[in-house]
């Protein structure tokens, strides 16, 4: 199986989303988790991805969502009829989603890329899968494996999300999700 790529259009675009915005960084470091997590909810699920909106199943689906932070893109994925399982590393961020979106059909999963072991014995293949402002976290050789298994989890025709973050990573994300670079990796 190979994995189709789709753009939103023939021009790439960059827009500032809401969450750039240098007062609620601030607010949100002094907050910690918690109130990084609150500063994630403040954007909607439709606002961070618009531009790709027509990609998204509207029948139901099986999507599974890696790093999913306090769930955000879970609960929106949820309320439109999906069975969604959200892989979160850190056990902050997943008690405040489990917490937060208690009320949505989420399936919390820890584990994380670029093994998704657990993931992986779940047996079942996944019509879409999101990855939104997670690959920074990864290094080059991680790259490779994460492919590779995310390939394994997606279903014949399935449909692979990825939001990238455009610049260094934040200070406070990365104290919560990057593991050691590997040996002989920049």
């Amino acid at each position: 199986m190979s994995i189709k790529r789709e753009t939103a259009g023939s021009r790439k675009r960059y827009w500032k989303c809401p969450v750039e915005s240098d007062e609620m960084k601030r607010r949100a470091l002094r907050a910690g988790t918690e109130g990084l997590a609150n500063l994630y909810e403040q954007v909607t699920f439709d606002e961070v991805h618009r531009q790709v909106l027509h990609l998204i199943p509207v029948e139901p689906a099986r999507v599974l969502e890696i790093g999913a932070g306090a769930g955000r893109d879970a609960a929106a994925l949820s309320a439109r009829g999906h069975t969604v399982v959200a892989v979160e590393p850190s056990d902050e961020f997943r008690g405040i989603g489990q917490r937060v979106h208690a009320g949505h059909r989420i399936q919390w999963v820890n584990d994380k890329l670029p093994e998704l072991g657990t993931v992986a014995r779940l047996n079942r293949p996944f019509q879409l899968i999101m990855l939104t402002a997670v690959w920074m976290f990864l290094h080059g050789g991680e790259r490779d494996r994460a492919v590779s298994r995310i390939q394994e989890l997606l279903s014949e025709g399935g449909r692979l999300g990825v939001v990238l973050r455009i610049g260094p990573v934040p200070y406070l994300r990365r104290r919560l999700y990057l593991s050691p670079p590997l040996e002989g990796s920049a």
